[in-house]
């Protein structure tokens, strides 16, 4: 087997060599899991502090860590909300529902409140069919548009119904 001497004299195989080499690696991909973690759990408490504009920096940073994670999609998408960046948030559920295995209702029913208050409402409406679609007995679907009561001013005909579905 192939090996190399240090310059103390020790001789160390390629095997080992392989094998420290392994688990270093092993020990970088924890310790930055760690961190992305880290990063994402104090995101979350600035969040439930309502400390949006604080929590923004830390979520794109555990997301550019963990980019295959819904969760961080979902709560970075709501911060955007939360700091009235509609466009960015319908951006970040849009990957956010690619990205989701599970429950993409959630993901296309905050697309389609994004759109709303951006008033593009056939877009939004497009996401709340997507996310019944998905998801029939979501009721958050039915009361989202009616969040917003009085709201129905400068809404055309045809979008007017979102809010009597929730009503009803």
């Amino acid at each position: 087997m192939p090996a190399c001497q240090t310059e103390g004299g020790a001789v160390i195989t390629v095997q080992k060599w392989k094998t420290a080499l392994v688990l270093m690696l092993v020990l970088v991909c924890h310790l930055s899991a760690q961190e992305s973690q880290g990063v994402r759990t104090r995101a979350d408490e600035l969040l439930r502090e309502n400390r949006p504009a604080e929590a923004l920096p830390l979520y794109i940073s555990a997301r550019e860590q963990n980019s295959r994670d819904p969760d961080i999609y979902r709560n970075l998408g709501y911060v955007y909300e939360l700091l009235g960046d509609y466009e960015n948030a319908v951006k970040t559920y849009q990957q956010g529902s690619t990205v989701a295995t599970l429950d993409k209702d959630i993901f296309y029913n905050a697309m389609g409140r994004c759109l709303f208050r951006l008033e593009r409402f056939s877009e939004a409406e497009a996401q709340y069919n997507k996310a019944l679609d998905y998801n029939p007995s979501n009721y958050a679907v039915y009361v989202t548009p009616g969040k917003c009561p009085g709201r129905t001013q400068g809404v055309p005909e045809s979008h007017k119904r979102l809010f009597q579905l929730s009503v009803s």
